[in-house]
């Protein structure tokens, strides 16, 4: 499916899975991500999970931030950030 918004998720306890096409990801206590809208993806959570969501939309104005794109980051404690 594809995602409906922008989404930023940090995740206190518990786990989360993402699946894509091509990959799935694991996500636990300690982590967060983004999820950019329209990204194919699904979002899979077999038990409790305790999290912070933040939903967001960028500016539509033509030709004021109209090429932004958000980062997609997975981001590990005590690893860097990776961007697929």
């Amino acid at each position: 499916m594809a995602w409906p918004v922008h989404e930023f998720i940090i995740i206190f306890e518990g786990k989360v899975v993402m699946v894509e096409e091509d990959r799935e990801t694991v996500i636990g206590p300690g982590e967060s991500f983004f999820t950019q809208k329209g990204r194919r993806c699904v979002w899979n959570q077999a038990g409790y999970a305790k999290k912070f969501m933040v939903i967001f939309e960028y500016p539509s104005t033509p030709g004021k931030d109209s090429r932004r794109r958000p980062l997609q980051s997975f981001t590990r404690p005590g690893r860097p950030a990776v961007f697929p």
